[in-house]
């Protein structure tokens, strides 16, 4: 039976034996099996960018809509020739959520091509730069690729999060974990999980006027705490038991909790562990570096991303040693790490620099280690 709405028009319009209403009455119109799985259409807030608005449209009834909220009797109508011209003359209204949207014809060859629309979305988000307009969008538009055939592999999800991390808008990316369920976007991915951590350590090293300013510092350890309860949800890759491969005991993570709490207590607590936290932070560290076997990071899928986990696992090390001195948890074993650590680094920023992904600022960690040696 075709819903109600559907019939009025067609009786109307004296269609009652149409093609379009013989193809309708086979399975109920305006409820769709793809919207009970993806729920309503994502909408988009209007954007400081007329041209954004107009590229975040195309995706939304071009690709979002056909792809992921359509049933097969729906998309039979938007896409064969045959229904084109009574699509034009007698339309024909879907019901997905709250929303009554109009059916219009598609060419199924000439569709735009989702991922080349999601790349001129990102650029004009970075043109922009404006805060609103990130909050507006990223959330929406991974929550629309649900569902959508060949839509976000976590590589592309890797990518989204680094172009955030590269405008500084990582509490956006924050609030897209925290809506997981809708926005797909898990800490269970390894290069989600290195670029997330990455921004947070970004966010706390390079945002404000000096390097670890307060504000910016507290912040991170707001976020990195918030990552590190998200890893005890299945949904976030929590919820196993495999010791060497378990994100919430690798380096990564602890480490960076680690360099965090050591900075903040260097450079705004007078040097002194007052809440304990370097310490805490520093016996996990020790106490989960040897299951790795010297292979830290050996989960990060890029090259890149490892150097970099290299460098924030040195300084998280050497920090904590300066906070604590005598107290710092197995004394002579961390500086062995730290020292070998330091070794490597400076073995692959002078023999591996050209193959070393740009995007994570790798020349710029040069720049400071070259410095830090030459302190020395």
């Amino acid at each position: 039976m075709a819903c109600r709405r559907c019939e009025a028009a067609l009786k109307r319009n004296g269609l009652q034996t149409s093609s379009i209403a013989k193809l309708i009455s086979r399975r109920g119109f305006s409820s769709s099996t793809r919207y009970l799985r993806h729920g309503a259409l994502p909408a988009f807030g209007e954007t400081s960018s007329p041209e954004l608005d107009s590229v975040l449209s195309r995706l939304r009834y071009k690709v979002f809509l056909p792809n992921a909220h359509l049933n097969q009797q729906q998309r039979k109508l938007v896409f064969r020739e045959k229904y084109r011209s009574q699509l034009e003359t007698q339309p024909v209204k879907v019901t997905i959520g709250d929303e009554e949207i109009e059916l219009q014809h598609m060419d199924q060859r000439n569709l735009p091509d989702s991922w080349g629309l999601t790349k001129r979305v990102f650029a004009l988000l970075s043109k922009e730069n404006q805060a609103e307009n990130w909050h507006n969008v990223l959330p929406s538009l991974m929550h629309g690729f649900q569902g959508v055939r060949f839509g976000l592999s976590p590589a592309r999800m890797e990518k989204m999060v680094r172009a955030a991390n590269s405008a500084e808008m990582q509490d956006v990316v924050m609030k897209c974990l925290q809506q997981v369920k809708t926005t797909n976007l898990s800490l269970k991915w390894p290069g989600v999980r290195y670029e997330v951590l990455w921004g947070i350590h970004a966010a706390a090293q390079n945002r404000g006027t000096e390097p670890w300013g307060e504000q910016e510092t507290q912040q991170a350890i707001g976020w990195i705490k918030q990552v590190a309860i998200q890893l005890e949800s299945k949904i976030h890759g929590g919820g196993f038991l495999n010791a060497r491969h378990d994100p919430r005991a690798s380096p990564a993570v602890i480490g960076l909790l680690l360099e965090l709490y050591a900075a903040r207590a260097s450079r705004h607590m007078g040097g002194v562990d007052a809440e304990g936290k370097v310490r805490v932070y520093a016996e996990r560290l020790m106490d989960v570096l040897p299951r790795w076997r010297d292979d830290y990071f050996a989960d990060a899928p890029h090259e890149g991303q490892r150097l970099v986990f290299q460098v924030i696992l040195y300084q998280a090390l050497n920090l904590a040693q300066r906070v604590l001195g005598a107290d710092m948890p197995q004394a002579e074993i961390a500086t062995k790490r730290r020292k070998s650590l330091g070794d490597l680094i400076q073995k692959q920023l002078n023999t591996n620099m050209m193959e070393v992904k740009p995007q994570y600022c790798v020349m710029r960690m040069k720049e400071t280690w070259d410095k830090r040696i030459q302190k020395k």
